[in-house]
C-alpha cells in the first residue's frame, strides 16, 4: 500500500482543465464499446467488479459514481474498504481519500477483514502489503479536501497510477455547509464528470438525515443534503444497521440470529438491471460483513 501525500507530490498541473477538443470525437470511436452495449448474449464481454456477496448483482461499471449512505456508525465506510480491499487482492487498483482517518487505522482494518481476525500475525500483514503494493493506495489528507485539489489527486492517480476505482470519504469533508445544496450537487456533478471522462468509478460516502430515527430502513430520498446527491449519481447504496437487535442483545433478551445485522440496499442502479436488498451479518472481531449467518450455523452444527 502506497500513501499519496502533498508533501511527495506535485497535483498542480492536473489542476487545469481538460482541452475541450480531446472530448469531441467521431462515433466510429465508440465501436467496439456499442457492440458490447448491443450485444444480447454479453458472456463474452468484459466483466466489471461486483460486490463480493451471493444475490447481489450490482457492478461497479467504469465511468460510474456510487454513493454509500448511512448513518452514522452504519458500517458504510467499513463496508466500503472491504469491497475495495477485496478488489486490490485481486489486482484492480484502487486509491481512498479519507479525510476521516489515518493511513494506518484504514489498512488496519482493510487487512482484520482480508484475513478475518482481529490481531493478523506480522508475516499476514507483510503478505497482504506485498500483495496490494501496487494496486492499493491511500491519500493521506484529514480534514477538509478542496475539490478542485481532489479532482488534480484523481486525475494524478489516474495518469500516474492506472487507479481504476477512487474512494472519497466523506462528502461532509468535500464541501462545508451542511446546508449548501449547490456546493453539494456542483461537486457531486464534478464527480460525475471525471469519472466519466477518465473511465474510472468513483465511490462516495453520504450521510443520512436523522429524522425519524435508525430503527426505520431508509431509502434514497433520506440523503441528508441536496436531492441532486441521488439523482447525479448511477448507484446508491444505503446500509442499515439493526439497531433493535443490538439493542435487544445489549440488555439481556434473547435474539433471533437469522435477523440480519446490517441490510445492504441498493435503492439506485440507472445502468444495470436490479435493484434490492441483501442481509449481513458482522464479526466484531475482524470487522467483516458476511453474506451468511455464522452464528446461526455454529448453532445448527452442535444441534447435528
Amino acid at each position: 500500500m502506497e500513501i499519496l501525500t502533498l508533501d511527495n507530490i506535485d497535483f498542480s498541473e492536473y489542476e487545469q482543465e481538460t482541452d475541450p477538443k480531446q472530448k469531441v470525437r467521431s462515433i466510429a470511436a465508440y465501436t467496439q464499446e456499442i457492440i458490447e452495449e448491443l450485444t444480447p448474449d454479453r458472456a463474452e464481454a468484459p466483466r466489471h467488479p461486483k460486490m463480493p456477496f451471493a444475490n447481489f448483482w450490482l457492478y461497479f461499471a467504469p465511468g460510474e459514481v456510487t454513493v454509500w449512505a448511512g448513518f452514522n456508525g452504519s458500517g458504510k465506510s467499513m463496508l466500503q474498504g472491504q469491497v475495495l480491499a477485496k478488489l486490490a487482492e485481486e489486482g484492480v487498483k484502487s486509491c481512498i481519500a479519507s479525510a476521516e482517518m489515518k493511513p494506518r487505522k484504514t489498512a488496519s482494518r482493510m487487512i482484520r477483514q482480508c484475513t478475518g481476525k482481529r490481531w493478523p500475525q506480522p508475516a499476514e500483514v507483510q503478505a497482504f502489503v506485498a500483495k496490494t503494493e501496487k494496486s492499493l493506495y491511500v491519500y493521506d489528507q484529514q480534514g477538509n479536501i478542496e475539490g478542485k485539489k481532489l479532482r488534480a489527486v484523481i486525475r494524478y492517480c489516474v495518469d500516474k497510477l492506472g487507479i481504476q476505482h477512487f474512494a472519497v470519504d466523506s462528502l461532509m469533508k468535500c464541501v462545508r455547509g451542511t446546508d449548501d445544496y449547490n456546493g453539494q450537487k456542483d461537486f457531486v456533478d464534478m464527480l460525475t464528470v471525471i469519472a466519466r471522462d477518465l473511465n474510472i468509478h468513483i465511490h462516495l460516502v453520504v450521510h443520512l438525515k436523522k429524522g425519524e430515527g435508525d430503527e426505520k430502513v431508509p431509502t434514497r430520498m433520506d440523503i441528508s443534503g441536496s436531492g441532486a446527491i441521488s439523482d447525479l449519481v448511477d448507484n446508491v447504496l444505503i446500509c442499515w444497521r439493526n439497531k433493535r437487535k443490538e439493542r435487544e442483545r445489549d440488555a439481556g433478551k434473547q435474539v433471533n440470529e437469522n435477523d440480519a445485522d446490517t441490510l445492504l440496499i441498493c435503492d439506485k442502479s440507472r445502468n444495470g438491471d436490479w435493484e434490492g436488498r441483501i442481509p449481513l451479518w458482522f464479526d466484531p472481531d475482524c470487522q467483516k460483513f458476511t453474506d451468511f449467518n455464522k452464528n446461526a450455523r455454529r448453532g445448527l452444527a452442535r444441534a447435528l
